[in-house]
């Protein structure tokens, strides 16, 4: 679909939507004529589970912790933001097990608020990733609220992980490629993600990373790119074509990821490995991982170019180079350590 077409679409798509639902065929039918695909591409975009979504336009956001929100009950407010509140929930039949409740809420652009729903709901429920978040379920309650229900993750954004846990460079490295891979199976899945950054990155504590918040993500091929991932993305972790046009892409998620990696890369790196050694082997370390943080700075570099056709190809190509970087303090160590042991041995022979 040509881009000039695709926001025809879009456009079309967005006043259908503010209409009342018994209005919406007519008024399509009027402004599409005779063209028929543009017809069936305004109706899928605006259609949710193939029921009328004139419900929807009754949202409201939430201040207090809400009753019964279909088959689940809220328990404390978790997070909130432009596009929804998070509450800690569980379903009636299994209290004990938590879940994370997202409600929509009312707002400008009553239409373009729909959209959202229809774009996480249908992005959450085809991705499968151990390294992101679970969709259970979805729907409206009899008040008219619509809500998206995902695992509850029990764990610290990113930054903040590995400070608590005071986490070496080496393991926060291993933690990043985690990250890239959910990013690359999401790519792989023609969704890219819109605002990576730390907080939408949880860690739990087995050192288990999880992706959340696929609130404004859009089609790898371009569906759905508009305003919206300009005025909601997190302008800090935001590549600069996302922030001055609103356009995102893989490149646009690639950019974030250099951001994020270079938060880890500055963290205080309080590694006790290191302050356990002798000393002679604690400044061989040092050089070690001066080396690494070298090789990683020019990954940032890249990654983080302002031109997007500049940076990685891909979240595997990034991943794969911060890979080699590990692999190259490991051999350089382990070479470290095979010299070592041979000079005990030469010391200890009365040869």
């Amino acid at each position: 679909m040509k881009p000039a077409y695709w926001k025809r679409v879009k456009e079309l798509a967005a006043d259908t939507l503010e209409l009342p639902g018994h209005q919406r065929q007519a008024f399509l039918q009027e402004r599409c004529g005779k063209d028929r695909k543009l017809y069936k591409a305004v109706l899928d975009l605006t259609r949710v589970d193939h029921r009328s979504i004139e419900p929807l336009v009754t949202l409201r956001p939430t201040a207090e912790i809400p009753g019964q929100v279909g088959q689940y009950r809220p328990k404390r407010l978790l997070g909130r933001g432009g596009m929804g509140v998070v509450y800690l929930a569980s379903h009636e039949a299994t209290p004990d097990e938590n879940v994370a409740l997202k409600l929509f809420p009312r707002g400008v652009g009553l239409g373009r608020n729909i959209l959202f729903f229809h774009h996480e709901k249908r992005f959450l429920a085809d991705l499968y990733h151990p390294c992101i978040a679970k969709y259970y379920d979805a729907g409206m309650t009899k008040s008219q609220t619509a809500y998206i229900v995902m695992e509850h993750v029990d764990g610290l954004p990113i930054g903040s992980h590995c400070v608590q846990h005071k986490l070496s460079l080496p393991l926060r490295l291993e933690l990043f490629i985690q990250v890239c891979g959910a990013v690359h199976y999401a790519h792989e899945e023609l969704v890219v993600h819109s605002d990576l950054k730390p907080s939408n990155i949880l860690v739990r504590s087995d050192n288990a990373p999880k992706l959340l918040d696929f609130g404004i993500s859009c089609n790898a091929t371009g569906f759905f790119e508009s305003e919206v991932a300009r005025r909601a993305c997190t302008p800090e972790f935001a590549s600069p074509e996302q922030v001055s046009n609103g356009v995102a892409t893989i490149a646009s998620d690639i950019y974030s990821l250099g951001r994020i990696l270079q938060l880890l890369f500055v963290l205080d790196d309080d590694d006790s490995e290191e302050n356990e050694t002798p000393l002679r082997d604690r400044f061989r370390n040092s050089l070690d991982l001066h080396a690494l943080r070298a090789a990683i700075e020019s990954i940032v570099v890249k990654a983080t170019n302002p031109d997007p056709s500049a940076r990685y190809s891909s979240a595997k190509e990034l991943s794969d180079e911060v890979e080699s970087c590990l692999q190259s303090l490991s051999r350089r160590r382990l070479s470290h350590v095979g010299r070592a042991a041979w000079g005990t041995f030469f010391r200890k022979s009365k040869y």
